[in-house]
């Protein structure tokens, strides 16, 4: 019996021992990658170093974006009220790190204690992006462990904000305008590094061997220039104040390259504290939202037409008083008039006029002519959500739709897409893709692409293009673009009202426009301005976007070095001009006082045109009475032009231009 107990115990030993060495074979040998793995993750533990992201700078190297490392040093409650070590107990451990930190940053002990026992899990002690990051790392007390994060600046706050865009806080990446499109090349890519840690999980060193180092993200060159950022921000918001609009859109184009100079929507944004703006005021309206353009759309229109030879500025067109009512539309003038000559269309910008004009065009041929501008696509700028706009194909036209395409109804463009294409009218007739970026280098200035002028297409002549800029300089001369004019600098450029379409009628809402360029004989800037809803006063284009367009132009030409000696060299010569002119109104003044008399009695001889030149406007006009001729007037006080040379044979109800010249004023324009 003891035998048999014998032997009972040594089979049980020896499958005990059986057991054991399969065991240990099975944990040895069978097993042994996956229990080395757990071994190395209690042992060996990974952390993300975060790659700093890309640089975005303006066109001379301003920084308008950074990043820099930013550390939160957090305790773990839950295990600092497990710890028990010797005397030691949680309050101690408690202190040891209230006192540490205190020690690094100066701070009261106590405010850290209250923070750890107000809390329940883990507590944020600190976060911080300086020199104090070293140091805090420094202290290895238990419960306490960092997590390293980066954070984006943009210093100038508001600047730019619709084209520069933002990036999401919690997951570091871009969610607009150049952070997002840009994603790939700013964010760079992440480093990794191994620490031993003891059998309680804590950090005994850095194995260094084995650290791979983050790489920085790319740098972003824009096309912008921070300064004329500056001047169009300040002036859109001074015109929203003072007009009284639900926003305002302005772009500054360099019409040669198709490089952006300047982007903005008021009301923007600050790029720090994004989220406390809703979406619509995030919005870049200046590429997503369309709108129908108005009389900025007759720019577009005439040069098409004169590019075919369908008309000619000196042409005379029927207007009818500013009333026509053809093909189901009625088409309505805010001016009145009979007889206008195709140029006089353009300045005082006839609906009626233009209506009448575009029907000469074939109506495919309008079509493809529009889409060769880049209507009714988007023109590929690298800014995120740009809308294609609506430029419908002629199959959907209806009656009245070429008209009213005329003057700028019944097709919806951005903002973007009608200075584009305004560039290919004034800079000899090419199409440019209009670009935001100038080129991509790394953090050291290795250059990894460059942006070039891309030259889409040509659309018109170059000599069509050279009579636009004329047009649109009379449009400021002398049409409804008169409040862009501009002290020693030529402008040319045009006016858009265009009633806004609402709750399926046209309201009495709109949208003011004003589309500009400067210097006019070689242009170097080209601007638009387009005030939504105008409340204030007026809401005509040339009252309204116009003055806008000027105070940004003429903050231009102070920071441009080449215009504002070009304005200053100008005022000299206008100056010069204007001392001729007033010598020879008092040479005529002392000379012929007889002229001037008759001129106010009666004229001997009504069938030759007399010499009016030097009288004031008063006495001119009382002699083209006499001559029963009919007339028109710019300018005032003393008469400078005549159309009809003094001599030529008159008949009544012949037409004389007179253009008269101000006494205290400068004259750019004499002859």
């Amino acid at each position: 019996m003891n035998t048999d107990r014998l032997l009972g115990v040594v089979i049980v030993l020896a499958l005990l021992i059986i057991g054991i060495i399969a065991r240990l074979f099975y944990i040895q040998v069978y097993s042994h990658a996956e229990y080395k793995v757990m071994a190395e993750r209690q042992q060996i533990g990974k952390e993300v170093i975060k790659a700093n992201r890309g640089l975005i700078y303006d066109r001379n190297m301003i920084v308008l974006a950074y990043s820099d490392p930013e550390v939160s040093f957090y305790v773990s409650m839950p295990q600092v009220r497990r710890y028990k070590r010797g005397n030691d107990t949680p309050d101690t451990l408690m202190w040891r790190i209230a006192k540490s930190f205190s020690a690094v940053t100066k701070k009261n002990p106590q405010e850290y204690i209250n923070l750890m026992k107000s809390g329940k899990n883990r507590v944020l002690l600190e976060q911080v992006s300086d020199t104090t990051v070293l140091r805090l790392k420094e202290i290895r007390l238990d419960g306490l462990y960092s997590e390293e994060q980066q954070r984006r600046f943009y210093p100038y706050n508001n600047l730019a904000s619709h084209c520069i865009g933002y990036i999401d806080k919690t997951v570091f990446d871009g969610k607009d305008g150049i952070e997002k499109s840009f994603e790939n090349e700013l964010q760079g890519k992440d480093g990794l590094r191994y620490i031993l840690k003891d059998p309680n999980g804590h950090m005994i060193s850095v194995v260094d061997e084995s650290t791979v180092a983050p790489q920085t993200g790319n740098n972003v060159i824009l096309t912008i220039d921070k300064h004329i950022q500056m001047f169009l921000e300040e002036e859109l918001a001074k015109g929203l104040e003072q007009f009284g609009g639900d926003y305002v859109t302005g772009i500054i184009m360099d019409p040669h390259t198709g490089e952006i100079i300047a982007m903005s929507n008021a009301k923007n944004y600050d790029l720090n504290n994004y989220n406390n703006f809703s979406d619509s005021t995030r919005r870049n309206r200046a590429i997503s939202d369309i709108y129908e353009p108005g009389s900025t759309w007759k720019t577009i229109a005439l040069a098409g037409m004169l590019d075919r030879s369908l008309v000619n500025e000196t042409e005379s067109v029927d207007v009818q008083h500013g009333k026509l009512q053809l093909m189901g539309a009625k088409i309505e003038d805010t001016h009145a008039g009979s007889i206008l000559s195709v140029k006089e269309v353009f300045t005082k910008s006839s609906n009626v006029g233009m209506a009448k004009l575009i029907q000469r065009f074939n109506v495919d041929e309008f079509y493809t002519y529009l889409r060769s501008l880049g209507f009714g696509n988007v023109t590929g700028v690298g800014l995120p959500a740009e809308a294609k706009g609506n430029l419908r194909k002629p199959a959907s036209w209806y009656g009245s739709t070429q008209l009213t395409l005329g003057y700028g109804y019944g097709v919806q463009v951005s903002a973007l897409q009608l200075i584009t294409a305004y560039a290919a009218i004034i800079n000899g007739g090419v199409l440019l893709q209009p670009q935001i970026v100038k080129r991509v280098e790394t953090s050291t200035g290795s250059l990894i692409s460059e942006t070039k002028p891309k030259e889409i297409r040509k659309v018109i002549s170059f000599n069509t293009s050279k009579r636009m800029i004329e047009l649109m300089k009379a449009v400021v001369e002398e049409g409804t673009g008169k409040k862009a004019r501009i002290k020693g600098i030529t402008v040319g450029g045009k006016t858009g009202t265009a009633s806004i379409f609402e709750n399926g009628s046209y309201a009495s809402k709109y949208n003011a426009s004003f589309a500009g360029f400067f210097p006019a004989e070689n242009p170097k800037y080209l601007c638009l301005v387009v005030m939504h809803k105008p409340s204030k006063g007026s809401y005509y284009g040339g009252d309204v976007a116009a003055p806008i367009f000027k105070a940004v132009a003429e903050k231009i030409i102070g920071y441009d070095d080449g215009l504002k000696m070009q304005q200053k060299n100008e005022e000299m010569n206008a100056g010069k001009k204007f001392a001729a002119v007033e010598n020879k109104v008092q040479s005529v003044q002392s000379t012929d006082t007889l002229k001037i008399k008759m001129a106010r009695s009666k004229v001997t001889n009504k069938t030759v045109m007399p010499d009016v030149r030097g009288l004031s406007l008063r006495d001119a006009i009382a002699i083209l009475a006499q001559l029963k001729l009919n007339y028109s007037i710019s300018g005032s006080q003393r008469v400078l032009y005549q159309s009809i040379a003094p001599g030529t044979k008159i008949t009544p109800g012949m037409k004389c231009e007179i253009r008269g010249v101000e006494v205290k004023q400068a004259l750019a324009t004499a002859h």
